[in-house]
């Protein structure tokens, strides 16, 4: 019964924490940092894991953690050059040359980009499907 308490607890810090609009990355450490408290678990094994986290290798060796910040890093620097350069206007000038409807447009984006074997393809057809939605009047919810 005492862990299902602890565990209400957490999962009531992490809703204020959101109510109160704490970025989500900071309410997940703070939700981490309390369950470790509370199950008594030594500060030492939970800097540990936190830093063997970050530096975890798969079978090849190579960083996954690191190269998954290092892509979202560079999916963003894409979308704001694609931005910068007008990129974005020509591609959805492009697909809405093809395509009349602007609603299937709008879906377009997450569609295909959510078919590729991509890290970022949310990250990168989030904004497509907002530009793309302008004028459509629609909701968050809607897009998304």
């Amino acid at each position: 019964m005492e862990v299902f308490i602890y565990l209400l607890v957490v999962f009531a810090i992490i809703l204020v924490a959101l109510w109160l609009k704490i970025d989500l990355g900071l309410t997940l450490i703070i939700a981490s940092l309390s369950v470790g408290l509370f199950f008594f678990v030594n500060p030492y094994k939970i800097i540990g894991a936190f830093w063997g986290s970050i530096i975890e290798k798969d079978g090849s060796g190579s960083f996954v953690t690191l190269e998954l910040i290092a892509i979202l890093f560079l999916i963003s620097l894409l979308e704001i050059v694609m931005r910068k350069s007008g990129a974005f206007d020509r591609l959805l000038g492009s697909i809405g040359f093809l395509i009349k409807d602007r609603r299937i447009v709008t879906a377009f984006f997450p569609v295909f980009l959510g078919t590729l074997p991509s890290a970022g393809g949310a990250r990168f057809s989030a904004p497509l499907t907002e530009k793309a939605s302008e004028g459509l009047n629609l909701t968050a919810e809607k897009k998304s």
